[in-house]
């Protein structure tokens, strides 16, 4: 609830614990526990985020007005961005919320048809379709640095660049780029490791943070798309990626291990005393 209360996008963990829930809602004896939690869970995350607007107009004695609505930003991620398809444009959101003088259910209208009619070139126009949103998908998950370095050069600044900050963002920014490009692949491959080792298992609950990574790519492929809104997803990713660092380690110790011993010729052992009895010999293994 507070995750939600901070940032409404954490909707998509709610959503996939309640999935989750559901798929293993009879797989033991807390069933009635599981199910009291998940629609407590569920309602407070619906009403806490109205009950704080709420308390700022009563302590502000003034009503805060209509928003932008959530469909807005739908519509935004169906339109040609400034960056890149699916990135901000100010249109399908500010403007179009300015053209209905500011009220909330005039603009969800106006976004419902803009949807309609993106859907209806998307339709009749099908290779425009696929590139959007192939160009859209690439844009937001194989731009490793997630916008972290663009961001720093070109938000402003009260002093110039020094120390570590210099050294990433501008003498060795092809090589950062190059590192983090590197640990991304590393953390996707761990990640499809660790999904079929939980399929192997059969282990439903370790699907959850797939799940939530999956429901992050979804949510981002129809709204508003930015790179830097995979960090979050991202460090999912990393934890579950140890999931999958521990099934690739089994499965390939195995394999490292017989071959050591194989071509391992020879091992320390110690010989009979000399007397001085300090030599050893080096002995051929049987």
């Amino acid at each position: 609830m507070l995750s939600v209360v901070i940032k409404s996008n954490n909707l998509i963990v709610l959503v996939a614990m309640v999935l989750l829930a559901g798929v293993t809602a009879f797989q033991n004896k807390k069933t009635l526990c599981n199910l009291i939690l998940v629609v407590a869970s569920v309602i407070s995350c619906t009403v806490a985020p109205d009950a704080v607007v709420a308390m700022y107009e009563k302590r502000a004695d003034t009503e805060l007005g209509d928003s932008i609505p959530m469909i807005s930003w739908f519509a935004l991620g169906m339109n040609e961005g400034m960056s890149a398809p699916g990135w901000y444009n100010y249109g399908a959101t500010i403007s179009n919320f300015e053209i209905c003088e500011f009220h909330a259910d005039a603009a969800a209208e106006r976004s419902v048809e803009e949807i309609k009619n993106k859907l209806k070139y998307f339709s009749e126009h099908k290779q425009y379709r696929d590139d959007f949103f192939y160009k859209k998908y690439v844009s937001v998950w194989n731009e490793t640095s997630y916008q972290s370095l663009w961001n720093n050069k070109v938000r402003g600044q009260y002093n110039p660049k020094t120390g570590i900050a210099k050294w990433v963002c501008e003498e060795k920014e092809a090589e950062t780029k190059q590192y983090m490009d590197d640990f991304a692949q590393l953390i996707f491959l761990l990640c499809f490791c660790g999904i079929l080792y939980c399929l192997k298992q059969k282990n439903t609950y370790g699907m959850t943070m797939p799940l939530i990574v999956l429901g992050g790519m979804m949510y981002h492929l129809l709204a508003e798309a930015k790179s830097q809104y995979a960090i979050p997803y991202f460090i999912w990713m990393t934890v579950f990626a140890s999931c999958g660092f521990v099934f690739l380690m089994d499965w390939l110790k195995p394999y490292f291990y017989k071959t050591g011993i194989k071509n391992k010729s020879k091992i320390l052992k110690p010989a009979k005393k000399t007397e001085t009895g300090e030599n050893y010999e080096a002995i051929e293994s049987k």
